[in-house]
């Protein structure tokens, strides 16, 4: 899917049809590399208009100083000199204080660390360096299918069953900040039932809190544990490992994977090629 900054610009604005916007929420879900590119490019965008308009602002402010300096010597009056500029920097504050300086200022400051803030996050949360070459987790990413909501439908209606299947609704929309809390509920209150640890593991990675998820992903994979989609947990488990810079332990599982009739056995063997 190819998205242009502006039409991103009337996704976050919501000024684009509901069923465009799910397609790109779905899609940028999948692909977070191009959504921090989009909103760094977004950003740097804002960030040069309210640049803009902060030197406009500014202008009277400016030329009253330069005037200042202009009218008095350095060399025959520098406490004059320094006189003028603390009035200055007090006047400068209180019209700070008091009018739309202050408020361009914070928005230009907030924008400008988004867009510092894009760029340190596309190079070092999404990507894992390693030597020469270089990995994008994002294109080894993707949901492991919802095994579980047809099992829920089949049993009797009770709340946790509803939240389950609100959760998992969520989840197959992409949408696993929202889904991350109800699991997290629901795992807490029954720890014992594996299928929640897992799908709850999935979207703590998505959401980046991949200690959490590998602890989980752990569990379900140790030697005494028997679970049913082992698979889809030992690959989540090397991606966790990935994310945390474990290269070594991540190989091992991916080494694994690439002799057995996994089905990420092709993406195993491409991983390996760059650690």
């Amino acid at each position: 899917m190819n998205i242009t900054k502006e039409e991103y610009i009337a996704y976050v604005n919501r000024s684009i049809d509901r069923a465009r916007r799910k397609a790109i929420d779905t899609y940028l879900e999948a692909h977070p590399i191009e959504r921090i590119a989009l909103e760094g490019a977004m950003a740097f965008q804002e960030e040069a208009s309210f640049e803009d308009l902060l030197i406009e602002t500014d202008e009277a402010i400016a030329k009253r100083v330069s005037t200042s300096f202009e009218s008095t010597s350095v060399d025959k009056a520098p406490n004059v000199d320094k006189a003028i500029v603390d009035e200055q920097v007090t006047r400068d504050n209180e019209e700070v204080n008091q009018g739309e300086v202050s408020n361009v200022r914070k928005m230009y400051t907030r924008w400008a660390m988004i867009a510092a803030a894009s760029v340190i996050v596309l190079f070092f949360m999404v990507r894992t360096q390693t030597g020469s070459q270089e990995i994008v987790i994002a294109d080894y990413l993707d949901t492991y299918p919802d095994v579980v909501s047809n099992i829920v439908r089949s049993q009797k209606v009770e709340s946790s069953n509803e939240s389950l299947m609100r959760a998992m609704s969520f989840y197959n929309d992409g949408d696993m900040a929202s889904a991350q809390p109800i699991l997290q509920k629901l795992n807490e209150e029954a720890s014992e039932d594996q299928n929640i640890t897992f799908y709850l593991a999935i979207a703590e990675l998505y959401t980046g809190d991949y200690s959490k998820s590998l602890s989980r992903l752990e569990s379900l994979t140790s030697e005494d544990a028997y679970f049913p989609y082992d698979d889809g947990a030992r690959w989540y488990r090397a991606i966790c490992l990935l994310q945390l810079e474990r290269d070594k332990e991540a190989k091992e599982i991916l080494t694994k994977i690439s002799t057995e009739r996994h089905y990420k056995k092709d993406e195993a063997l491409q991983l390996l090629t760059t650690l």
